[in-house]
């Protein structure tokens, strides 16, 4: 069977790069054959349109074609459909899609629920103004107007994206999701039959430093390191890690190892202020962005794993740190749940999502053996590796090669 790849955007960017290590482990462990095709976008939206045309062109003579979709990558709001019109009317061979950053609800009520949290989380940490800029009209009525833009904005990027993802199940001859949480979100928008989970891979890191040496590297000496990773935003609760900071012994140091989100330019400084007023600020680290080997550098120093995250449905960070060998201890989620079904206690968990209980928890973990943990760990990634997931995916595809033959078409002609 031979599997046509598609890889949309830059290679480093993590949707990107998870197809790209698919496509890797299925040509190296099983007996599938690869094509794969990529496209980067520009500032054209039309010159973009006919690189996507050209490469379903060359994916022509595949048995089946995968794709990742996440809308950012696909070039957000309307050119993202636009470019997957693109590509699928030129398909020929039945597509596959992986869906990543599922949304917790589809359609205007919910829409408008997730655009009030995300409200409510901004303000909460929001720098104050000062007493004349709020007093004065001119000022308020300029942010009010700002305001009123942003959640415009918004509404309309998601109602955009439900679109797109509605149509893209349309066309899909199976979608797949990384956790069973998501697949329940995906049901809103896409027929349930044409949904599978497949769980993120894991990809096994091999440090060429031991935890010493990369805290010497990192000035990190004498300190117990607990970490949070990836992008600095709300959802991922780096502020409940700030709160627990006086609780803990002061050899504790917590370093956020990533950058800010876009969409949240007031919460990483919420975060120092709120540092400094608990006398914390040098206990506290924020990396920003961090290539390859710096950021391999940063998990090998780290005592603790710390996911506090106030929403996930699936996550990359996890399955980072679960190859990573580290300790880990997560806010309880359904996705955490899954993991631990699969290996019990190999995520150790805290409740409420509180900087008191983060913090009990943590003193616990940074004392106790946790070799048990590290156990379960290496149970959860023999199941998840790149090879036993590589497998899986070519589980699906024979299956929907299978249904497209017996049915006598493809699916990318399906209409809502």
């Amino acid at each position: 069977m031979t599997i046509g790849y598609l890889h949309v955007g830059e290679a480093t960017h993590g949707v990107s790069r998870y197809g790209r290590l698919l496509a890797d482990a299925t040509r190296e462990h099983t007996d599938g054959t690869v094509q794969k095709a990529e496209v980067v976008f520009d500032d054209k939206p039309s010159d973009n349109a006919a690189r996507l045309r050209r490469a379903a062109d060359a994916l022509a003579e595949a048995d089946l074609i995968h794709l990742q979709y996440n809308e950012r990558v696909w070039g957000e709001s309307q050119k993202a459909l636009r470019y997957l019109r693109a590509f699928v009317s030129h398909c020929r061979p039945p597509l596959v899609a992986t869906l990543h950053d599922v949304r917790s609800g589809y359609g205007w009520m919910a829409i408008a629920q997730r655009l009030w949290r995300e409200r409510s989380m901004a303000r909460s940490f929001r720098t104050p103004r000062s007493r004349q800029n709020e007093t004065d009209s001119s000022a308020l009525k300029e942010r009010l107007l700002a305001s009123m833009g942003r959640a415009l904005s918004f509404v309309t990027d998601e109602r955009q994206n439900e679109r797109t993802t509605r149509w893209l199940g349309s066309r899909a001859a199976r979608v797949l999701v990384c956790t069973e949480e998501e697949a329940r979100r995906a049901q809103e928008v896409i027929p349930s039959e044409r949904l599978a989970v497949v769980p993120h891979f894991v990809e096994t890191r091999q440090f060429d430093m031991t935890k010493k040496q990369a805290k010497t590297a990192l000035g990190l000496d004498g300190q117990r390191v607990i970490t949070v990773l990836g992008f600095i935003h709300a959802r991922k609760g780096h502020d409940l890690v700030v709160e627990a900071l006086p609780q803990l012994p002061n050899d504790v140091r917590a370093v956020f190892a990533g950058e800010p989100g876009r969409d949240s330019p007031h919460y990483a400084n919420h975060l120092h202020a709120r540092a400094d007023q608990l006398g914390v600020t040098s206990r506290m680290q924020i990396t920003g962005y961090l290539p390859e080997a710096q950021l391999n550098q940063y998990l090998a120093a780290t005592d603790l794993a710390l996911c506090p995250f106030r929403q996930v449905s699936a996550s990359g960070t996890l399955a980072t740190w679960i190859g990573a060998d580290r300790p880990i201890l997560a806010s309880e989620t359904s996705l955490v749940d899954e993991y631990n079904a699969r290996a019990d206690n190999a995520i150790a968990t805290f409740s409420p999502l509180t900087g008191d209980a983060l913090a009990r928890q943590i003193r616990r973990l940074l004392t106790e053996d946790t070799s048990p943990q590290h156990a379960a760990l290496d149970r959860l990634r023999a199941q998840l590796d790149l090879p036993a997931t590589a497998q899986r995916h070519m589980d699906q595809y024979r299956d929907v090669v299978r249904r497209t033959a017996a049915d006598g078409q493809s699916y990318t002609s399906y209409e809502n």
